[in-house]
């Protein structure tokens, strides 16, 4: 009985300390965790945004594409105009 108790108080402690490393362990993470939070949540886009940057996208490559398209046409009425 004796040998018993003393294995169940030796686990218990055993159990103990490592329980305590965990919390220690899990601590530190949730403050690296709160450290990084305002970072992420700056970075974090909302479906507002998102549509507002996908419609500013399209815009931008319509208007390139305008300019590509004009800038052809000139070039090719510039290069057809030498010809006559």
């Amino acid at each position: 009985m004796d040998e018993n108790r003393d294995l169940q108080a030796r686990r218990h402690e055993d159990n103990a300390a490592t329980l305590r490393g965990l919390a220690a362990k899990l601590d530190q993470h949730a403050e690296s965790v709160e450290m990084i939070r305002p970072t992420v949540a700056a970075l974090e886009l909302s479906r507002s945004k998102l549509a507002t940057w996908a419609s500013v996208g399209f815009a931008v490559a319509v208007l390139a594409g305008w300019v590509v398209e004009s800038g052809v046409k000139w070039t090719v009425a510039w290069i057809l105009s030498h010809f006559q």
